[in-house]
């Protein structure tokens, strides 16, 4: 039992507990901030040459617009766009970005 809760993190420090409790007070507002802020960029690249397609659930664009809006107060941050390039550009496209990272490694061949 020690080993896992040493090797699984099952265990947290008090200072990590104090730091969660710190952030809760904030996390609504940072999470509002999060929707807009990808609500934006969102409905951005929608207007940009180059970008295929866009899906974020608060676009009106959306297959699932009502949807989401019945069941969510705020479209998250999550958002996809497909670039309207080769895969190759897409991911040079992805390997240039300053502020954003990739979630998982490129399929290779």
């Amino acid at each position: 039992m020690i080993f896992a809760q040493k090797a699984l993190g099952l265990q947290p420090s008090p200072f990590d507990a104090w730091l969660t409790t710190r952030g809760q007070r904030t996390l609504a507002l940072r999470m509002e901030r999060h929707s807009a802020n990808a609500l934006a960029l969102a409905s951005w690249l929608e207007t940009r040459d180059g970008v295929r397609m866009v899906r974020y659930p608060f676009l009106p664009s959306h297959p699932q617009y009502r949807l989401a809006h019945r069941q969510m107060k705020a479209g998250s941050g999550i958002i996809i766009a497909e670039l309207a390039c080769s895969a190759a550009d897409a991911l040079a496209f992805c390997r240039r970005l300053r502020f954003f990272t990739l979630a998982e490694r490129p399929w290779r061949s």
